[in-house]
């Protein structure tokens, strides 16, 4: 692992542009898409999970994606309420930034999680924060994986505040694995 820290400080500040996502509360959780499921699996995404998850591109608990895209949408935020300093919102942010890196690239190869055959393992993620974090407050995740190759793959994401601004950037390295060559 490699840390920096640093206390807040004055100085130049620029960041990109949110893309545009239906309000999270327009979509539906990952209980409800997966209530008619009757697998282990299915019980821990959409019930023990600490973080709510809902997609603002179509999940791929289940299915692939028909349109193979490689980028996606996640709103994100903690299930019950936090009251806790920044420094554990952030270290939350850590943990809960590991539960869709791979997605985009499932979807890029028409793939779901449930796909007969299929192993992934994280090979190496990394954080930065630029800003702290309120995980009691919707956070909109922006995915896209650049590159697979030699049964691996990468993704990086943005994550977005609701009113716009940039709180963290992610990448994601990890082995990829299928049971078809």
């Amino acid at each position: 692992m490699t840390s920096s820290f640093q206390e807040l400080q004055p100085g130049l500040e620029h960041e990109g542009t949110a893309p545009e996502a239906p309000d999270p509360e327009q979509l539906p959780t990952t209980a409800e898409v997966l209530r008619d499921v009757d697998h282990p699996i299915a019980r821990y995404w959409s019930t023990q999970r600490p973080i709510d998850i809902r997609h603002v591109t179509d999940p791929i608990y289940l299915r692939p994606d028909p349109a193979g895209a490689d980028r996606q949408l996640v709103w994100m935020r903690a299930v019950a309420p936090l009251e806790a300093s920044a420094a554990v919102h952030d270290a939350i942010l850590a943990f809960a930034s590991d539960f869709t890196p791979f997605e985009p690239i499932l979807r890029r190869h028409g793939l779901a999680w449930v796909t007969p055959g299929l192993r992934m393992a994280t090979i190496n993620h990394a954080l930065w924060w630029h800003r702290h974090v309120d995980l009691n407050d919707w956070l909109l995740l922006e995915q896209v994986s650049p590159s697979a190759a030699g049964g691996r793959g990468l993704t990086t994401g943005h994550l977005w505040t609701r009113d716009g601004h940039l709180v963290a950037t992610i990448t994601q390295e990890g082995m990829i694995r299928t049971g078809r060559p």
